[in-house]
């Protein structure tokens, strides 16, 4: 099982859930909320989001 070290999530209701962050601490993963309407604090994982996004579409 792989984990991470760190988690660095939007505000989506999931990830800033008790549940979620009780997990985290739980697995000893950091827990880093980004910033509002800030989609540089993970910009790898939306340039992801688009590549799928489009590419995917194509096929």
């Amino acid at each position: 099982m792989i984990v991470p070290e760190t988690m660095v999530c939007d505000h989506g209701m999931v990830f800033i859930s008790d549940n979620f962050r009780s997990s985290c601490r739980w697995l000893g993963i950091d827990f880093q909320p980004g910033h509002l309407a800030t989609p540089t604090d993970k910009p790898h994982i939306e340039r992801m989001i688009e590549t799928v996004g489009t590419q995917f579409l194509q096929l």
